[in-house]
């Protein structure tokens, strides 16, 4: 490789990175991998592979800098370690770019048309595996970074986010070969016909994407919405579980809540953990929480964790729960539901029996050994229900597909963003929450302990959000799930279809190299 590949390599990975938060300038999407393509012309699979990874790698340490603040400022784990999970993940996620480069490398044998279609089918067949391999990581898609981008995310209903990877990869596939083929001279008019060609299969999808995202609104207006309310309590987390500083973060909670009553919502959501008690004690903090129900007039929902014996277990062998609670006024509890997807190393610590170390390096960055809940609890509320994500659940189109699936008209996520400080992490957890909502056609009321907050319609427009690290509520109407979607009732169709295809084109590649 010579020093202008490896530079064009780092040009991707720095343009990708910068698409998302905290940066978060998301054209850059549309042009961050076209250098690294430049530099697949002509290369063996071999040296793409490594041009992928390097590309990839600069991407992953851009997007996923924060992962020094869990483990090291909050986890309190040595920097070192902290630097070595920063590499570790970022290695593991470059191999996704780097198979697909050497897969675009394979493909472009076979001309540039095959390169740009078989390219994005691949893409998004990686993409797609990324999000269920092993417990899955679907952090940070390329579609993800068009979330404000509303015209264009509209495809999420049928496609899910990853068809939106799909049509931005694909304006980079075509700009990479442009470019190869004015810097080797060769003749531009095929050049322009696949450049054109793809740009009026973006216009045309900017333009669905348009008149459904009126059309949406439309309907919306004719079913009254939810007005929910969102407690932003702002708990530090370096003093959140300190015993000391539970009532006053309990009196915090009390006193944004009675502000939130003022506009007479539906539903008060805090986030999750918002009690660093056990609620279902029942003690004297427990009747706060109900308080603060009956004087706000509305149910209440909030994040505590729980715990139980295991089944025909000992009791001395409690299992613990990350858990929301809904409460309503009168005294009344009314469910519970235990976070399903746990966070690794995070909740709960793999592979402990085979790789017994890894508990004694886990210590500090834990939040606690919990126990993964049975299914989606999905919750009433006068006529209408909602399902809840945990934080790390909002990432995944399946939980939330699922819960729309069990009549869910409203997707409520409860998340404890302190961990990641003032990093980008809010900002691209927000951006994967605004799928979900396109992705149901529902809107989503997301409460986040230090933010970002927010209210999001079926549109995917957020119509509320604060700040983050401010102590404040916001309380809104928030559209109810309007229809069932092609995304709910079939998943991810669009996904298994670039899949075979790609797997068809690398195929057909090998074949004709082969004779």
């Amino acid at each position: 490789m010579t020093r202008r590949d490896w530079l064009l390599c780092a040009a991707s990975g720095l343009l990708s990175a910068a698409s998302f938060p905290p940066l978060g300038w998301w054209p850059l999407a549309w042009v961050a991998w076209a250098p690294l393509l430049v530099t697949l012309r002509g290369a063996a699979t071999g040296d793409a592979f490594r041009r992928g990874f390097g590309a990839g790698f600069v991407a992953s340490l851009g997007i996923f800098h924060w992962i020094i603040v869990v483990v090291h400022t909050y986890g309190h784990a040595p920097m070192a370690f902290a630097l070595f999970t920063l590499l570790l993940l970022a290695a593991y996620l470059a191999l996704y770019p780097a198979l697909w480069a050497a897969g675009v490398a394979r493909l472009s044998r076979r001309g540039d048309a095959s390169r740009i279609a078989f390219g994005a089918c691949f893409w998004v067949a990686l993409e797609f595996l990324r999000t269920y391999l092993i417990s899955g990581f679907p952090w940070a898609l390329l579609g993800n970074s068009q979330a404000s981008f509303l015209p264009l995310i509209q495809i999420s209903e049928w496609t899910g986010a990853i068809g939106v990877s799909f049509v931005v990869i694909l304006v980079n596939l075509a700009l990479g070969s442009f470019a190869g083929d004015l810097l080797e001279a060769r003749p531009a008019a095929r050049a322009w016909v696949r450049l054109s060609t793809v740009g009026l299969a973006v216009v045309l999808v900017l333009a669905l994407g348009a008149g459904r995202r009126q059309g949406i609104e439309t309907r919306a207006q004719g079913r009254r919405p939810l007005v929910v309310g969102l407690v932003q309590g702002n708990i530090p987390q370096d003093v959140k579980w300190d015993p000391a500083f539970v009532l006053g973060s309990l009196r915090r909670h009390v006193a944004l809540t009675a502000d939130a009553a003022e506009k007479k919502p539906d539903l008060v959501v805090w986030p999750e953990a918002a009690t660093t008690f056990f609620f279902q004690d029942g003690e004297e903090l427990s009747k706060v929480i109900h308080d603060a129900s009956d004087q706000a007039r509305a149910p209440l929902f909030f994040g505590s964790s729980a715990y139980e014996p295991p089944d025909g277990g000992p009791a001395r062998a409690l299992r613990y729960y990350n858990s929301a609670f809904l409460v309503r006024p009168g005294g009344q509890r009314d469910g519970r539901y235990d976070k399903i997807h746990l966070v690794p190393f995070g909740e709960y610590v793999p592979f402990r029996r085979l790789l017994p170390f890894l508990s004694r390096v886990a210590t500090g960055i834990a939040s606690g050994d919990f126990t993964p809940g049975r299914e989606p609890v999905i919750f009433r509320l006068d006529g209408r229900r909602f399902g809840a994500l945990v934080c790390y659940e909002g990432i995944f189109p399946g939980l939330s597909r699922d819960l729309a699936n069990r009549g869910a008209d409203l997707l409520v996520n409860i998340t404890n963003d302190a961990w990641f400080g003032r990093s980008g992490a809010p900002g691209q957890l927000l951006q994967m929450a605004v799928f979900r909502a396109v992705e149901e056609r529902t809107g989503m009321a997301r409460a986040a302990n230090t933010g970002i907050s927010a209210l999001i319609q079926p549109t995917g427009e957020i119509t509320a959000r604060t700040e983050l690290f401010t102590m404040t509520q916001i309380t809104g109407p928030v559209a109810p799930k309007l229809f069932p979607t092609f995304y709910a009732r079939h998943g991810d169709v669009f996904s298994w279809a670039c899949a075979a295809l790609a797997a068809a084109g690398l195929a057909w590649a090998g074949r004709r190299s082969s004779l």
